[in-house]
């Protein structure tokens, strides 16, 4: 081989390796550059010297302005954290937070100094105006207990001359054998009814209870089963409707049952709005009740024929 043809192999041999060494390097910058880009070395390293901190105040300046403000700032500053420690930007968030926060505050206490600006009485005492909400608040529950008491005697259909303003003691008549006449007659005795809306129905209600023990040591005792409801009582031009459950209309006999319906009547007509008493069975009128003869289809007046004796 001639001095010429080595000398041109030699230099492309040459030119071969420094291709290869430049290959080689511009390979291990590609692959450094992307690590640290995949760490976020570079990014963190710009963030400490400062380049990068305006564009993350902006975007976390855009999130404190929607409704995620506190939680989004804190979120970023806890993906900061997880990747170095940063003084700088930490500092700046919290201060930027604060801002925020100030710029909240302050136009909703601008508005609450308003609404209480215009509420607030010129000029009045403090005393007057507790005295003026006592007074308020005084009226408020009267005007309350007011419309209770019409709801009350609207749901029960009880005219005003019913209404019982104070205690009173009432008759309740119950049924007693009298053994000289041979018949069943009539035993009054007294209760005592407390303030009330419904005194007819509470009247009602002490006659379907029955006689007390003492009451029944004295041998008096009651025709109308323990089991009977009221369910409902209307006062209407003197005429007491007054409706009950079935149970009312067991058979007893024709003599056991007139003293059980004028047991109704009697005690019902005590009050001076009720001239007479109709009585319905489950909301129907029963012209037979119990198969015993006793028509209660019309209004009953207190003026039981024999056999019952009162």
């Amino acid at each position: 081989m001639s001095a010429a043809r080595k000398r041109y192999v030699g230099g492309c041999f040459t030119a071969f390796l420094v291709m290869l060494v430049v290959i080689m390097l511009a390979l291990l910058t590609i692959a450094g550059f992307l690590y640290l880009k995949d760490t976020k070395w570079l990014e963190t390293r710009n963030a400490q010297l400062g380049n990068k901190s305006d564009g993350v105040i902006k975007s976390l300046s855009n999130l404190f302005k929607k409704s995620t403000v506190y939680s989004n700032v804190e979120n970023k500053v806890q993906k900061i954290e997880e990747i170095e420690p940063v003084s700088i930007i930490k500092d700046t968030l919290k201060e930027e937070k604060t801002n925020i926060q100030t710029q909240i505050k302050q136009p909703l206490k601008q508005t609450l100094n308003k609404e209480t600006t215009k509420s607030t009485p010129v000029k009045v005492s403090t005393s007057k105006t507790i005295t003026n909400i006592k007074t308020s608040v005084t009226t408020k529950k009267t005007t309350q207990k007011i419309q209770k008491v019409q709801s009350t005697k609207k749901s029960l259909k009880v005219s005003d001359s019913l209404i019982s303003p104070v205690s009173k003691n009432v008759t309740i008549f119950f049924i007693k054998y009298d053994e000289n006449s041979d018949k069943m007659v009539f035993s009054k005795v007294s209760r005592t009814l407390n303030k009330s809306l419904t005194p007819l129905l509470d009247t009602l209600k002490f006659l379907f209870e029955g006689p007390s023990s003492s009451e029944e040591e004295k041998q008096i005792t009651s025709a109308i089963p323990g089991n009977v409801r009221v369910l409902n009582v209307t006062v209407k031009d003197g005429i007491a409707t007054i409706d009950l459950s079935s149970n009312f209309a067991e058979g007893v006999g024709k003599e056991l049952m007139l003293a059980r319906v004028y047991q109704i009547v009697y005690t019902a007509t005590q009050f001076e709005t009720v001239k007479a008493v109709k009585i319905l069975i489950e909301g129907k009128t029963v012209t037979n009740l119990a198969g015993e003869g006793v028509d209660i289809s019309k209004p009953l007046y207190p003026n039981l024929p024999q056999p019952v004796k009162f």
